[in-house]
């Protein structure tokens, strides 16, 4: 791999991006000294790492920062720790992650079902500990939707091992976990035909390639399991799996280096597993994790280079597992070319082995010096399509939280939700879904009030695939800052509770009284909390509230496309439901209004009200422009409906 100069910015650049949880990297370069740039692979960095790993806080003889420095001694970019159903190690994680290491914080989830410790999923990019038990209904598949709640990834660690507890027995029941290891590392790959307990990876190995045969993208990893920093890589023993710091190692093709850039690179495959050589796995041109459409069968141009450390049989694997060409190597570089007509859906897949002369006399030591890619997918016209959307998305406060519900997709295999978060309506960034759910609802915790931020929320289907579809219906979490006194402010929302108390929670503690007006009762229009008959909001309406201190008036709905309000003969009091300001011209565009009204409590002069009369002339108007969030009094004789774009 070559080493450009380009690549300290790429990673200066990337890593201002927060890890998982929301803790940004920020050192101090001169106490760090230079960076040596990570190597590339064509639009991404390349980094070497290591998964699961138990330190001193449970489970390991190791403290992380012994651990952290031996993958760095042994040449790993990024690790994880993964402590036995606990994150004491976070501070430790963030402690030793720089620049150019990641310490990446995780679990290893022990699950308690039926009384018994069943089952352990991994969890990587985590911020609060995925408990094994909640209640008696608490299954494997609740534990990996928490994971996902947080957006982390969920992985299945030594599956199909010989012991009862590390058996992960309901592949087919919850099949919504993102990868699963096929190499351990504790003796080399071992397949023995003669010793059923020495099958793990082998059994493994077939499991994923049952898995990708029918349509599940399930990415493989390969992991230590290590406990103790100072195992060296020699291969150990089965029997007291003692796994050694980056043997194997997995390369992954990041597109930025953080807890965030790693988790989604795996998720969507782009990595491979090696203990020793390396590989360069490309199909048209097209990387691990790709997608190569056709309108027909095609002739693919197969290519896996690298460098085998010995002799070795390269074989590229395709559908059902099923060997389609080998070719044996010698021990250093090595290049191949293969061409195959592809007539049907397929996956393909390559290898480096080399033959277990250990089978005999050591049953105990496996096969060493291998390596293993993720696939390369062809999908034949006609193409899978995206799954259809989630539909009625609705959105609320609770509290401190914000709670996201909606109905299913009417795709049958929609194994869950992607959940996307912006700080901007335009700010999305669908690389990097913020949750996933296998659920119909989630809750952003800890994002109601009490926070200040607005934000913005996109939903979306994604099958076994990993196809998503590609809606913009986009919820919202709107914040009015509100003075003390009188504020005169709408919501730009469609709310999903319009009661009056649900709506105005997050004041409740410095609210004395709320009022609106309603136009179309001409015998009591002013509707007030106090009197009783102030009893529902939406965001057609403007409304006064009168607190005591300052405070946040915090809503979420869904931020509509356009809203239609009707206005009637004489003085509305109205919303303006949208997130772009405008001047009053082109805000009430076609609308027969005479003036318009607005109470700037902000007014730093103390000049509150702000009008604009069409009978004025224009330099004794001070009221330009429409706000998100203002309520404003709207004149007009006529009355009629007024149209307002979001």
């Amino acid at each position: 791999m070559k080493k450009p100069i380009f690549a300290v910015f790429i990673i200066c650049t990337l890593l201002a991006c927060p890890i998982q949880g929301g803790d940004e990297i920020v050192l101090d370069n001169e106490e760090e000294g230079p960076i040596t740039p990570l190597d590339y692979y064509e639009d991404y960095i390349e980094i070497i790492g290591d998964g699961h790993m138990h330190s001193s806080h449970k489970g390991g003889a190791s403290n992380v920062h012994e651990m952290a420095q031996k993958a760095q001694e042994r040449g790993l970019d990024w690790i994880f720790i993964t402590d036995y159903n606990t994150i004491a190690a976070k501070q430790d994680c963030l402690d030793e992650t720089n620049y150019t290491f990641i310490c990446g914080l995780g679990e290893e989830v022990m699950v308690l079902e039926n009384g018994n410790y069943t089952n352990e999923i991994i969890a990587w990019g985590i911020d609060l500990v995925i408990h094994g038990q909640v209640d008696n209904n608490y299954t494997v598949g609740d534990v990996i939707d928490r994971i996902h709640e947080q957006g982390g990834l969920a992985y299945i660690p030594h599956p199909l091992a010989p012991d009862d507890d590390d058996n992960y027995d309901y592949f087919g029941v919850y099949d919504d976990f993102d990868a699963m290891s096929i190499y351990h590392g504790y003796a080399g790959f071992n397949d023995d035909p003669f010793i059923p307990q020495l099958r793990m990876d082998g059994n493994a190995l077939r499991k994923w390639d049952e898995y990708l045969t029918n349509g599940y993208r399930k990415t493989a990893l390969g992991e230590s399991d290590c406990k103790n920093a100072d195992n060296t890589p020699d291969y150990g023993s089965v029997d007291y799996r003692r796994g050694a710091v980056g043997y194997p190692r997995n390369y992954i093709y990041a597109r930025e280096f953080s807890v965030r850039g790693i988790v989604e690179a795996v998720r969507h495959g782009r990595i491979y597993i090696s203990d020793g050589p390396t590989m360069n796995f490309t199909i048209d041109g097209k990387i691990m994790g790709d997608t190569i459409y056709s309108s027909a069968q095609k002739t693919l141009n197969i290519s896996v280079t690298g460098n085998a450390i010995e002799a070795s049989d390269v074989r590229i694997i395709s559908n059902g597992g099923g060997v389609i060409y080998s070719e044996l190597v010698s021990s250093g570089p090595f290049s191949i070319s293969y061409s195959y007509l592809a007539n049907t859906d397929s996956y393909f897949r390559a290898e480096i082995r080399t033959n277990n002369s250990e089978t005999f006399p050591n049953p105990f030591k496996g096969e060493t010096n291998i390596s293993f890619s993720n696939p390369i997918f062809f999908d034949l016209s006609p193409y899978e399509e995206n799954p259809n959307s989630p539909s009625n998305l609705k959105a609320w406060i609770n509290g401190i939280d914000v709670v996201l519900n909606w109905t299913a997709s009417v795709s049958p295999d929609v194994v869950h939700y992607n959940i996307y978060r912006s700080t901007t309506e335009n700010g999305f960034d669908f690389t990097y879904p913020y949750a996933l759910t296998s659920k119909t609802s989630w809750v952003d915790k800890g994002a109601g009030d009490g926070d200040s931020n607005n934000y913005y929320y996109i939903v979306r289907a994604v099958d076994k695939q990993l196809y998503n579809d590609t809606n913009l219906i986009t919820a919202g979490k709107y914040v009015n800052f509100l003075n003390q006194g009188w504020n005169m402010v709408s919501t730009p929302l469609i709310l999903t509770k319009t009661d009056v108390k649900n709506v105005l929670q997050t004041v409740n503690d410095t609210l004395v009284n709320a009022l609106t007006y309603d136009s179309s009762d001409k015998t009591d229009p002013w509707k007030s909390t106090g009197s009783g008959d102030f009893i529902q909001i939406n965001n057609t309406m403007g409304f006064w509230l009168y607190v005591i201190t300052s405070d946040y008036l915090i809503t979420a709905g869904i931020i509509p496309s356009v809203t239609i309000i009707q206005l009637y003969p004489g003085w509305n009091f109205v919303g303006y439901p949208s997130y772009m300001n405008r001047s009053l011209e082109i805000a009430l565009s076609g609308m027969n209004w005479e003036s318009v009204q607005f109470f700037d409590l902000k007014d730093i002069k103390g000049d509150c009200w702000k009008h604009n009369s069409t009978s004025k002339p224009a330099h004794l108007n001070d009221l330009d422009l429409m706000t998100t969030g203002n309520g404003y009094w709207i004149y007009t004789s006529q009355g009629g409906t007024w149209t307002v774009f979001s």
